[in-house]
């Protein structure tokens, strides 16, 4: 059976046993069909975790200081001749 179906099983159990006098007035068939029912929807209601995951720790970036940008030397250029017309 799957981790869900035993869950299942054992909800509709423990209401079986809380709820006698009910099981009385609607009779067997009705009480585990309802009691059933039940449990399958409080099962789908709660999350179960197979695997425990585990927490997650947040590492501290470390901010890098802006870098200074180079110092670039002009280049110098030789004076050209205006182009003709």
């Amino acid at each position: 059976m799957s981790p869900k179906q035993n869950r299942i099983n054992a909800i509709a159990t423990q209401l079986s046993n809380a709820l006698q006098n009910l099981k009385e007035e609607l009779g067997e068939k009705k009480f585990e069909k309802r009691t059933r029912k039940a449990a399958k929807l409080f099962v789908d209601g709660l999350k179960f975790n197979s695997v425990e995951k585990a927490p997650v720790t947040k590492v501290p970036v470390k901010k890098l200081a802006p870098k200074k940008a180079a110092r670039k030397t002009a280049v110098k250029r030789k004076a050209t001749a205006p182009a003709k017309k």
